[in-house]
């Protein structure tokens, strides 16, 4: 009799834990939102509070650990900071502000950086890949080796840059601004190709890209020449 009620208390035992190992993932789950939205409210705050400021201040992280979460990163304020090395893949950056921004080595492959404001910026060994820039403004940024393969620079603002060339394989040109000239010539050029690449990086994203595009290499070397 008593072994038996011993293997009774044994087994309660043990259902009791189970229960509390699933009620306590449970409750794990249900709070998960609640910590994801404490964890986003962290890393704007530090985005934020170093508004203007020209060092880090903690924004690499913050901006980092937003985009892997797949946060959209529109009209974020990063004029004058410091982000050397920024990854930044995928990153919905619309009509942000990246004036005078140090972004050296950053990476902004299959970026959505339409309407960006980069004027300014030092740019050089930064990567754009596959990277959408409609409208965008580089106006007077650094270039240096610059990768801007297979990017979508329609109609973007590229004057009184660096004399160092960037990387401009299969980039669209079309109706950019170089040199104070308009370049209309759209040849070649399929934004679908860029679109079905960054699907990966993109996820869920917003897609806000046009269809009507082209590229013309050449336009970068009548420009400089000019």
């Amino acid at each position: 009799m008593g072994n038996k009620i011993l293997r009774f208390f044994e087994v309660t035992g043990i259902f009791l834990s189970v229960l509390t190992v699933i009620y306590s993932g449970i409750i794990w789950y249900a709070e998960s939102e609640d910590r994801l939205k404490a964890k986003h409210y962290t890393a704007w705050q530090v985005i934020n509070s170093a508004n203007g400021s020209i060092g880090d201040g903690g924004r690499i992280h913050a901006l980092q650990d937003l985009n892997s979460d797949e946060v959209d990163l529109t009209a974020v304020s990063l004029a004058n900071a410091y982000l050397k090395g920024l990854n930044l893949v995928g990153a919905d950056l619309h009509q942000a502000d990246l004036r005078h921004a140090d972004l050296q080595d950053a990476d902004f492959t299959c970026a959505d950086l339409s309407g960006a404001d980069l004027t300014g910026a030092n740019l050089t060994g930064a990567k754009f890949k596959y990277a959408y820039l409609y409208g965008a403004k580089l106006d007077q940024s650094h270039l240096a080796n610059t990768d801007f393969t297979q990017a979508n620079l329609y109609h973007a603002s590229l004057l009184k840059l660096s004399k160092n060339e960037p990387i401009l394989q299969g980039t669209s040109l079309c109706e950019a601004v170089l040199a104070d000239q308009s370049f209309g010539a759209c040849i070649d050029y399929d934004d679908q190709q860029r679109k079905q690449f960054c699907q990966t990086y993109r996820g869920n994203r917003v897609d806000r890209s046009e269809t009507k595009s082209g590229w013309m290499q050449s336009d970068w070397q009548r420009a400089q020449a000019n």
